[in-house]
């Protein structure tokens, strides 16, 4: 039986209301793990509810790091790697091109990218890379002759592309011109698959040239195809745009498969052409021969 004065002190008390809200905390704070209410006590005859927000508890707003987009598209490296293509095959894809250019927009030319984009294929760029004189006695229709320096080849070995550009390495003036008028006529609505081969394409030597610049071709596409920043390749106007190939078996395989020589052009043999066919020789003969040196015309050479 306390006086009205006594219980009006006990409720105003600093000391028990900062003790009755810290246990009020600690309870809050701590869930049973059997009850979803929250938590009340009785004051009199009528429950009263206290929640409080705790700091951890608070909503964070969402992370906006997803719009930067940093993660690569899955299987960035398998969508886009270098895949084999036969003698068969390669011959299709040059009639289709040759055919295709009178009539371009026909729906056989579209074709739909890693992303479900279409696209249009264009010509497909042949790149040879063995030596200049067996490219001068045969080669395939509208193929570019490239030739790497060995200080470059263990260059791109190691990893070191900078500034890698293809046209640099095309061995013939006339080559240049055409590829860089192939690559910047195209819009960007054409792709430009790259072939490379060699003379057998061994797939146990993955040091030749060939292989080489298959794969110097395989990242810088990449880089260009998914628009990411690179440590090791710059971009290039003349990078093609499309998917790097490799002729299975070289051009010995598909000059074997081509026996009609429909897509080889083979330079003519001057050894075939006699000088008794020709009647100006003949008459020449019993003239005067000029003396050494004197009349001769220079030719320039082949690296001139």
């Amino acid at each position: 039986k306390g006086s009205s004065g006594s219980i009006r002190k006990r409720s105003e008390s600093p000391t028990n209301s900062t003790a009755n809200a810290t246990f009020i905390v600690s309870n809050a704070s701590q869930p049973s793990p059997t009850t979803t209410k929250p938590s009340s006590f009785l004051f009199g005859k009528s429950p009263f509810s206290l929640s409080i927000n705790s700091p951890s508890q608070s909503s964070k707003p969402p992370s906006r790091l997803g719009k930067f987009n940093i993660r690569h598209p899955k299987s960035s490296t398998t969508c886009r790697k270098a895949l084999p293509i036969t003698p068969p095959e390669l011959a299709e894809r040059l009639r289709d091109s040759s055919s295709r250019n009178s009539k371009i927009d026909d729906e056989c030319s579209q074709y739909f990218d890693d992303y479900n984009k279409s696209f249009k294929s264009s010509n497909p760029i042949l790149i040879d890379v063995r030596n200049l004189c067996l490219y001068q006695d045969q080669h395939i229709r509208d193929s570019f002759n490239v030739n790497l320096p060995t200080l470059l080849i263990k260059r791109y070995r190691r990893g070191n592309m900078n500034n890698f550009s293809l046209v640099s390495f095309i061995t013939t003036p006339e080559g240049r011109d055409k590829y860089i008028d192939k690559v910047q006529d195209d819009t960007s609505n054409f792709n430009n698959d790259v072939i490379i081969f060699d003379g057998t394409m061994d797939e146990n030597d993955k040091v030749s040239p060939g292989w080489t610049l298959l794969g110097v071709l395989e990242r810088a596409m990449l880089n260009h195809h998914y628009n990411s920043s690179s440590e090791n390749i710059d971009q290039n106007n003349d990078t093609p745009k499309g998917r790097v190939y490799w002729l299975r078996g070289g051009f010995e395989a598909f000059r074997a498969w081509d026996q009609q020589g429909e897509f080889l052009v083979t330079r003519p043999d001057v050894d075939a052409f006699s000088d008794n066919d020709n009647p100006s020789l003949m008459d020449l003969e019993g003239q005067d021969q000029p003396k050494s040196g004197a009349g001769l015309v220079r030719r320039d050479s082949l690296f001139s």
